[in-house]
């Protein structure tokens, strides 16, 4: 009988630790972004600014946000294939994760769109600092590559790019 209850036992932990050797584990999931990821934050943003003056374009978004998922991997991808990219470096991650989810007219005044993910183009070698240009997501009407394509070529962005110049 004790024979049996060791065998029993060891047989036990032998499946045990099979299924705990071959059970999924929770992974981080780590999303590849195309684009300058400077660490910028809504709390830093004017300090950037303020180090970096020049007309530059920044990708507002928030690392949790469903929509800001679909921007990055749909429509920055697109972006990033059709310049034989793997980053647009000269756009700026702006993470607002941060920020309330409720400052409409925060960022408004201070970057032209009420809700993100948003683009702005934003002439810090003035002071104060001037909005160009800024191209807000709607979720009943969201932008696409093209969208964004066509908007950076409006605002003279996408053809000052070396890469795209014979294309």
């Amino acid at each position: 009988m004790k024979k049996l209850i060791i065998i029993i036992t060891l047989v036990v932990i032998a499946i045990i630790a099979f299924i705990y050797t071959f059970w999924p584990q929770e992974r981080a999931i780590t999303t590849k972004f195309f684009v300058n990821e400077s660490g910028i934050t809504d709390k830093n943003f004017m300090q950037f600014i303020k180090e970096n003056p020049r007309v530059s374009v920044f990708y507002f978004c928030s690392k949790n946000n469903d929509n800001c998922d679909y921007i990055n991997n749909t429509v920055l991808k697109n972006l990033a294939e059709n310049l034989l990219v793997t980053e647009l470096d000269f756009i700026y991650y702006v993470d607002l994760s941060a920020a309330s989810t409720t400052a409409a007219a925060k960022f408004n005044r201070q970057w032209g769109f009420t809700q993100y993910p948003a683009f702005a183009i934003i002439d810090s070698s003035v002071d104060p600092y001037v909005i160009v240009s800024s191209l807000g997501f709607v979720h009943e009407t969201p932008f696409n590559s093209d969208d964004v394509k066509n908007w950076l070529i409006k605002n003279n962005i996408w053809q000052e790019l070396p890469q795209i110049k014979n294309h």
